[in-house]
This record gives C-alpha cells, sequence and structure tokens, in this order.
C-alpha cells in the first residue's frame, strides 16, 4: 500500500526549490535555506518590488536564498531549517545541484529519512551540521549545534540501516534560541545603554481557592543504563572588558505584596530536596558523594578578588522579625555531628561539635547549647 502524502495528508504542503549541495538526493533528507548568500543564480535583485539585472543582492532586498534555495544542514543555518525532500520528486537519486520539492516544516505528518530507532510519540529528531538525515538531538560543546524539528509519528528501527520514518515536522514544538556555536547567538542587546533586556518573559497569576499553581515545570530522568541527567543548567558568561553592575547566574525573589497574609505553612524563597522515592532513607552505593547543594568557587590564585566567599548569608530583619536562628540544621547526628556527653574537653554535655573538611582534612566547629552560656 502506497500513500501521497500530498493528496492523502491535506495539511502536507510542498514546494519547489533549488537544491546547492552536491549530496545525492534522496527522500526525506533535511535541508535548510541559504539565508546569508548576498549572490543569486536568476540574475536579478528584487527591491520594493522592482527587479535589478545584476548577480549580487544587496542586504534589504529580496534575496532567493531566503526562500528558494537551500543547502545541506550547516552550523550557520540550522536556524532557517526549509523542510525534507518530498515523495515523488523527480530528483530523487540524482546528484545536486538540481531542482527538488520538499516538504515545508508546517506540522504535517510526512516521511523522513532517518538514522534512528524510534519510537512513535517518543522519539525526537532533529538536524545537525553536515549530516544528510534526521538524527537525536545531540549536543558536541561549543563546536557543533543542533536543531530540533519533529517527533516521531512510526516505530521502526532505521539506526543500521538510514531509511523513511513518518514524523510530525514541526520545529515549534521545541524551544530553541541559538544554536550551541557560540557565533550563532541572538543579541536582543543591539542599540541597548540602559535598562534590562529581557526577550522571554512568563507573567501568570491565579485566582484559583485551592491547589496549587506552578508557572514552570522541568522534568528530568536517566532511563537508560550508564546516562547522566540534570534538571537545568544556567550559564552566566562575562566577556565584556568594562562590567558595571552586579552579574548573577541565578536569582530567586519571594516577595509579600501589601495585604498578603501568611498561612501556617513554610515558606522558601528555594527548596534543594534530595531523597529516595518513597521519601525514606535507604542504602545506596557507598562509593557516591551525596550532596544536597555543592558550592564551588574556581578563582584564579595570580589575580586573586578584592574578596572571595564561598558561602555568603545576608538577612535583614530587625526586632520582632529577627530569624530565630541563622543555620537551622535538621538532626545534627545525621550529618555526622558529635553530641558530648560530658566527657569531651571544654565541652558541655549537650554541645554539639559539627565537622567541616578544609583543604581534605576534617576539622570541627563547636556548637555550644544554650545552657550555661
Amino acid at each position: 500500500m502506497s500513500f501521497n502524502f500530498t493528496a492523502g495528508n491535506p495539511r502536507a504542503h510542498r514546494i519547489r526549490v533549488y537544491y546547492e549541495g552536491s549530496q545525492t538526493i534522496q527522500e526525506g533528507m533535511p535541508l535548510c535555506y541559504n539565508s546569508d548568500t548576498t549572490t543569486n543564480w536568476f540574475g536579478g535583485s528584487q527591491t520594493a518590488g522592482t527587479i535589478t539585472a545584476t548577480t549580487t543582492t544587496a542586504e534589504g532586498s529580496q534575496n532567493e536564498g531566503k526562500w528558494i534555495r537551500v543547502e545541506d544542514p550547516a552550523s550557520t543555518n540550522l536556524p532557517f531549517f526549509a523542510g525534507v525532500v518530498a515523495a515523488g520528486s523527480k530528483k530523487i537519486g540524482t546528484t545536486g545541484p538540481s531542482i527538488v520539492d520538499i516538504f515545508v516544516p508546517n506540522g504535517a505528518i510526512v516521511p523522513v529519512r532517518s538514522s534512528l530507532s524510534s519510537t512513535v510519540n517518543v522519539t525526537i529528531f532533529a538536524i545537525r551540521p553536515a549530516v544528510y538525515t534526521l538524527t537525536n538531538p545531540v549536543y558536541g560543546g561549543s563546536t557543533t549545534s543542533l536543531r530540533s524539528v519533529g517527533l516521531a509519528m512510526e516505530t521502526v528501527d532505521r539506526s543500521s540501516t538510514n531509511g523513511l520514518c513518518l514524523c510530525k515536522l514541526d520545529p515549534n514544538m521545541f524551544m530553541i534560541q541559538g544554536y550551541g556555536v557560540s557565533a550563532n547567538y541572538l543579541d536582543p542587546g543591539v542599540g541597548v545603554t540602559t535598562g534590562t533586556v529581557r526577550p522571554n518573559n512568563i507573567s501568570l497569576r491565579t485566582s484559583q481557592t485551592g491547589g496549587a499553581m506552578q508557572a514552570w515545570r522541568i522534568r528530568s530522568e536517566a532511563n537508560g543504563a550508564g546516562s547522566a541527567v540534570g534538571g537545568v543548567q544556567f550559564d552566566t558568561i562575562l566577556s565584556n572588558t568594562s562590567q558595571s553592575g552586579t552579574s548573577e547566574v541565578a536569582s530567586f525573589q519571594f516577595t509579600w505584596k501589601s495585604g498578603a497574609t501568611a498561612s501556617a505553612f513554610a515558606n522558601y524563597v528555594a527548596e534543594f530536596k534530595y531523597e529516595n522515592q518513597d521519601g525514606t532513607p535507604a542504602d545506596l552505593q557507598s562509593g557516591t558523594l551525596h550532596a544536597n547543594l555543592r558550592l564551588v568557587s574556581n578563582i584564579s590564585s595570580t589575580t586573586p578578588p578584592a574578596a572571595n566567599t564561598v558561602y555568603w548569608m545576608t538577612c535583614n530583619a530587625e526586632g520582632a522579625d529577627k530569624p530565630d536562628g541563622l543555620l537551622f540544621v535538621d538532626g545534627l547526628t545525621d550529618v555526622g555531628g558529635y553530641v558530648s556527653t560530658g566527657d569531651a574537653p571544654a565541652l558541655a554535655t549537650g554541645d554539639v561539635m559539627i565537622p567541616v573538611r578544609l583543604a581534605g582534612t576534617t576539622y570541627y566547629l563547636v556548637a555550644l547549647a544554650d545552657t550555661g552560656v
């Protein structure tokens, strides 16, 4: 059984483009627009509806590289994904350059050329530089970019032999800004000298009378043997020659508006929780470091800053609002503290020695019980 995806799927839209690459044209092969070209092959430049006979196109003029000229995926053109070679294109099996038909990525389900073992409604398809199939979204650091463009709509194994797989081709399913390579960033601050630049904003308010609202939730789960997983990563990079103002990797703020009333529940600016799924302690691998929060400060020893602090706490509260403790730890014995029974030198019964490791050596901070102090 065969299907004509143009007639059988009304959402599948095909257009004719000019492929400038030199690969063998195959059905489902991903292509990107040659968006940064300043030359044109039809010998004219169109500006404000007027076509001028020329072989170059000035910036600001209509250039066919943005709508008809396509090329193989590269690190500089991934933002301009054009689509995949359409079924029935007459040039399939020939070597480019050539005129080809492509399916545009509009959310329709179309056949794509895959190199993955895919599962329907689960596997993500991505395009990567110099890769002529739809593949997995593996990021290769600062030298390799990628763009997720679709979701598998068929369970089929193409990992050993490249072949076709149905795919919902829709790059807008994924959040993508910038494409990995340092030169391919987006810059919302061009021409800005003051104020706060904020290209993305989430502003929500709930009027519900019960339950809870989460403005944002990210879930990451490691399901493969040997894989590591991260929920979220923030990177703040300073490359300016002169800095003005304070820079932060992340900022959390909890604000009580005028008229708000506190409930009997606890309120936190941030909560970090490390636990077993059932919430009860269990034996884990003894060779693994377990920590709720890790603070690392890597500063050059040759040019140290005026002040370098790993952990800095500030509490601005007065009078009756003063906190009942600068540091509150539940269960001192659970974190390795030694509670004195009266036989330790210079300690009274109930005093605690809290272990602290400095430069690989264990020392103890003495915490005196409030009796007799």
